[in-house]
């Protein structure tokens, strides 16, 4: 059976939704010149995503996300 034979109800999703991103320049040496991580409101819960490696994210309970979260809210 082909791929296409074996699904059903296709429908394409356009996002409208704006991106958030905080990013900025690291002026330590040996650290990644540049860090931009996305943040990302799902339903009230905060997540920070690194851009620059999907499967490295940010969440509540991270010492690393009260970091993010307050450079957020300064900028």
């Amino acid at each position: 059976m082909s791929f296409e034979q074996q699904i059903k109800n296709v429908e394409i999703i356009v996002n409208k939704n704006p991106r958030t991103y905080l990013k900025w320049e690291n002026t330590e040496i040996g650290r990644d010149r540049f860090e931009c991580y996305e943040r990302i409101n799902l339903q009230g819960t905060i997540v920070y995503v690194n851009a620059h490696n999907k499967s490295m994210s940010v969440t509540k309970g991270n010492p690393f996300f009260n970091i993010l979260e307050d450079l957020f809210q300064k900028v």
